[in-house]
């Protein structure tokens, strides 16, 4: 209920006084808040803030603050997240949407402006909305970020999380992961042959993707060559379809297929050359290959090379990744896979143990 513009029963009120519901115009001071100015392509725009809240924050706005800095020149910033940031920084609130990209978008400004404790919650909710449609969109956006340490993240007995950059790790980890699970629906998808050279590699590499059969990484590569072509405006040869390819042709774990499988991929394309498909046609047909190179016998162990039976835990932020969420199975295969990590530690320990006293002996 509004207060009243006077009160009866004041001293003041019983002289015919009226007491203002505000502070006079000449007492409020500009300083109270402060205006950005977002230069775009087309439009400006205009954001007012609370200054206090914004010097408060320890964001690279509070240092704009500070040396009255208050023009923003970037085209691709969008205005309703900008403020939506801003408004955080006062409240320390945010309502979501259900569109994973502005999302994305938000937390893209978060990292710029480096609001960490929007950044944290981006991330989460990220983590909670992931799904066989919007991973790539997730996996494009992420990895930008600082993901240097991302596969040395331990998920079983994992180290509590505490700064941003932390978390963007562990979410670009869990991306990873979840592409891992689903490779057999996400693999298949059109988007994955607009994807750039090294954003393929990354995903085409991983050891854990869940696959029924290695058919699916060839003909993603088949397919993604043929693009890549199209996009280089080189004629769609097999040699130049190896040759945008590079070493990711031997990705696919042909002796993992069955024989049938095989014939079929190299019907379509060679991705190999001559003396490659011709060591696979023998080790079919029990043929021992001799003499040969060191490079060759590796090529043939990583084609051998099977893939593990479950990908690895992901990082708990949020409910879709609590661990309970995933059978007893994935979960005492990802726990034994990390004692057997701890162990080889442990050996590799010893031993340099082992070598320091035998140097310091000697």
């Amino acid at each position: 209920m509004g207060k009243p513009f006077y009160d009866k029963e004041s001293k003041e009120s019983s002289k015919g006084q009226q007491q203002p519901s505000a502070p006079p115009l000449n007492e409020i001071s500009r300083n109270d808040y402060v205006d950005f100015i977002i230069l775009g392509n087309k439009e400006n725009y205009s954001v007012r803030a609370d200054r206090l809240s914004i010097l408060n924050s320890n964001t690279e706005l509070s240092k704009m603050v500070r040396t009255e800095r208050f023009t923003i020149n970037h085209n691709n910033i969008n205005a309703h997240n900008f403020e939506t940031l801003v408004r955080f920084i006062e409240t320390k609130f945010i309502r979501f949407n259900d569109d994973i990209k502005n999302t994305l978008n938000i937390l893209e400004l978060a990292s710029m402006f480096q609001c960490q404790d929007l950044e944290i919650i981006c991330v989460k909710e990220v983590d909670l909305k992931l799904n066989v449609d919007n991973a790539l969109d997730v996996f494009k956006a992420l990895r930008y970020y600082n993901t240097s340490t991302v596969q040395k993240i331990i998920t079983i007995k994992p180290k509590p999380l505490a700064v941003a950059e932390e978390f963007l790790n562990a979410m670009f980890y869990n991306t990873l992961q979840f592409i891992d699970q689903h490779a057999a629906d996400i693999l298949p998808k059109s988007e994955m042959t607009f994807l750039r050279f090294e954003e393929l590699e990354i995903i085409i590499k991983r050891d854990a993707l869940q696959i029924p059969s290695e058919v699916i990484i060839f003909e993603l590569l088949a397919e993604w060559s043929s693009k890549e072509c199209e996009r280089k405006m080189l004629e769609p040869t097999e040699e130049n379809r190896r040759r945008v390819l590079g070493g990711l042709i031997y990705t696919p774990r042909y002796l993992n297929m069955k024989y049938d499988e095989f014939k079929k991929c190299q019907d379509r394309i060679n991705l190999l050359d001559l003396a490659e498909i011709q060591l696979i046609e023998n080790f079919f047909a029990k043929k021992k290959n001799s003499n040969l190179t060191e490079e060759q016998v590796s090529m043939l162990q990583n084609f051998k090379n099977h893939r593990p039976e479950y990908p690895p835990m992901p990082i708990h932020l949020s409910e879709r990744s609590n661990h309970k969420n995933y059978s007893k199975k994935m979960r005492k295969y990802a726990l034994k896979h990390s004692d057997d990590q701890d162990k080889n530690c442990c050996d590799s320990c010893l031993l340099n143990c082992v070598s320091v006293f035998a140097c310091i002996f000697e």
